[in-house]
């Protein structure tokens, strides 16, 4: 018993009897989505090209013509579904409805010409259909049985009412069809979840290094001192603009402690909120010398913390500071078809082409380099650890071009949620 008990567990977990399956059930529907999408995109055209192939050998019988028109305003409903800003709360119920439409809408169209224009033929397309629909989409071993369960039972019955002459092979055919696609199906959802473990294990390793960078890049002592230098040089001056500043910089000072131990993306409009602290406590120090302009199209998403702010430092830092007559900086966001773009650009002294393509270069090599100096003499520290928490926490991109003499331009691209 306890053998058998061990079997039903590794299977209704999926091997992972530790894993809390709540924490990814909307990742995976969210793949689910992004799937179904894909899955219509292609169908549409597929639909009517066989459509019009049935049309051009068989004539132009309504039988012929119906079940394709059904299934194509099927399909294209669900595609513009899927085009419309999803709620997050939404995404595990839109996620469940849009998969369970799109199957049955794939397996009643096949089976209705294997069972009803065709009756007594082998049921190839229906079996085709169930192992296809078993390897598209990651759900739970119980919820695919439950829905393979019910499906096989529903043709079984079309079947016997239409007294197919294949009735025994089309069931069993149709049986051995289910089951290899609950293994499909299976082995592609242990899959998903054991890339989405190692991921985690990965940002857990990354975070720890991250709070060794923040701490050494972020709250640098360097800064501090500039900082509070600058604001005992209000005292004398400007009283009431010096107890402004250190607002400002307790606040500036917390937003970056509290980040250590963040572990989910947060909305932009948090994050640019630090930018502006950041940069209200740079201006301090360089005066006229530097100026920013914001071109914000959206804040409707979200991305890891601490990701814009050290792109800015590093702008600031290396680009306009080491400029004698100062420059502008500029950040700017964009929402486009599939994509959120954020961009930071400078028009500072830009770099060489060794610093260069150390920052666009490989992730593994500039994580263990980081802090080290660049070719230029610099040490963009931070930059690695933005890219590598990007692509774990958000599936987003960071790009670096530059120019010596013209300026940096840095672009970030964060998929849209749903």
């Amino acid at each position: 018993m306890n053998v058998v008990r061990r079997m039903i567990t590794h299977w209704y977990t999926l091997g992972y009897p530790n894993a809390d399956y709540p924490r990814y059930s909307r990742r995976l529907a969210q793949d689910n989505l992004d799937m179904v999408r894909r899955c219509c995109k292609f169908c549409l055209p597929f639909i009517v090209l066989m459509c019009a192939g049935r049309l051009i050998m068989l004539g132009c019988a309504w039988n012929n013509v119906w079940p394709f028109i059904v299934a194509f305003m099927v399909v294209a409903v669900i595609l513009v579904m899927n085009l419309r800003p999803l709620d997050p709360k939404h995404t595990l119920y839109r996620s469940y409805m849009q998969t369970a439409v799109f199957s049955v809408t794939l397996v009643a169209l096949v089976a209705y010409y294997d069972f009803i224009v065709e009756p007594g033929t082998i049921a190839v397309m229906t079996c085709i259909a169930l192992l296809g629909v078993g390897s598209l989409f990651d759900s739970r071993p119980a919820d695919n049985l439950i829905a393979h369960t019910i499906g096989l039972g529903i043709l079984m019955a079309v079947m016997v009412f239409e007294r197919n002459r294949a009735l025994v092979p089309n069931a069993c055919d149709l049986v051995v069809a289910a089951i290899l696609g609950l293994c499909i199906s299976w082995h592609k959802s242990r899959g998903h979840f054991g890339q989405l473990f190692a991921n985690d294990k990965e940002l857990k390793a990354l975070q720890h290094t991250a709070r060794v960078q923040i701490m050494v890049s972020q709250i640098n002592p360097h800064f501090v001192c500039n900082v509070l230098a600058t604001i005992q040089a209000m005292c004398d001056t400007d009283v009431n603009k010096a107890k402004e500043a250190l607002g400002i910089f307790s606040a500036y000072m917390r937003d970056n402690t509290n980040a250590v131990a963040r572990t989910e993306p947060i909305p932009f409009s948090a994050e640019l909120q630090h930018v502006k602290r950041y940069i209200s406590l740079e201006r301090m120090r360089f005066g006229d010398k530097l100026a920013v302009a914001y071109d914000i199209r959206t804040v409707d998403f979200r991305l890891p913390a601490l990701t814009v702010q050290p792109i800015i430092e590093n702008a600031i830092k290396y680009g306009i500071g080491s400029k004698p007559d100062g420059g502008t900086v500029t950040l700017s966001t964009r929402q486009m078809q599939d994509t959120v773009r954020i961009e930071v650009a400078d028009n500072g002294v830009g770099m060489n082409g060794e610093a260069l393509r150390r920052l666009a270069g490989d992730t593994s090599e500039a994580m263990g380099d980081a802090g080290k100096p660049e070719g230029d003499g610099r040490s963009h520290v931070g930059l690695a650890n933005v890219r590598e928490r990007l692509r774990l926490m958000s599936h987003g991109t960071l790009s670096v071009s530059s120019q010596p003499g013209k300026g940096t331009r840095i672009v970030i691209s964060i998929p849209k949620e749903g």
